[in-house]
């Protein structure tokens, strides 16, 4: 599949949720394992899945692929290259689809292509050039004051460690000029399955059949690792 994460599909425009029905937890218990509140499991890939029902906004579904990976990773000819790809921070980043789940077939599309994201993303040298142009305007447009102030709190906060050196964005000369060879290592040194969940969270008449059955089918016999 193609590098930019934004081009996939239209099912990838952006529907927001604007609220989630609060979960009752007694603060005195011991906090178990198992999350509260959701559908969880592992495959055994190593794939996690959280999935829980919430009914507004009606017939949508927010999925996402959060993969436990980040810019605290990266060396440095490497600096800025876990942010090519999607949403990131230091320590992970996470691919986002927003669909309706009233039309028969997207929900399993959307599922499909975050299994893509997980191990399929190509990174050809066409695709990185798209890629290097967008991560480029948004370094520029955090030059000015508020993005300076930002990046120097967070080295001040993170003093003495490698995350004051990490900062999600990268560096310049390495976004312009880092090579697909370098790109496609990063993602087959880290992404890997048991460093990834798929979360899903939407108005979903089963959350055992409509999710749990998608995630099965696309992301555990795909990817026998």
């Amino acid at each position: 599949m193609e590098l930019i994460a934004g081009e996939v599909s239209q099912i990838t425009k952006k529907q927001r949720f604007r609220s989630l029905k609060l979960v009752s937890v007694d603060l005195d218990e011991v906090l178990v394992e198992q999350p509260y509140g959701v559908d969880y499991g592992r495959l055994h890939n190593g794939l996690s899945y959280y999935v829980r029902r919430n009914c507004k906004p009606r017939m949508r579904a927010a999925l996402a692929l959060a993969v436990k990976v980040g810019s605290v990773l990266e060396e440095e000819d490497e600096r800025g290259v876990a942010h090519i790809n999607a949403v990131t921070s230091a320590d992970d980043t996470v691919y986002e689809l927003f669909v309706p789940v009233d039309k028969p077939g997207l929900l399993s599309q959307a599922i499909s292509i975050l299994a893509e994201f997980s191990t399929e993303v190509r990174v050809s040298k066409d695709d990185l050039e798209k890629e290097r142009g967008a991560v480029m305007e948004e370094y520029r447009g955090n030059r000015n004051a508020t993005g300076r102030m930002q990046d120097a709190h967070w080295v001040l906060m993170t003093e003495g460690s490698k995350y004051a050196e990490r900062l999600p964005i990268g560096l310049e000369k390495v976004i312009r000029t880092v090579s697909s060879e370098t790109v496609k290592s990063f993602y087959q040194k880290w992404y890997h399955l048991h460093n990834m969940a798929v979360i899903a969270i939407g108005d979903f008449p089963d959350t055992e059949v409509c999710i749990c059955s998608y995630v099965n089918s696309y992301l555990s016999y795909k990817y026998e690792l």
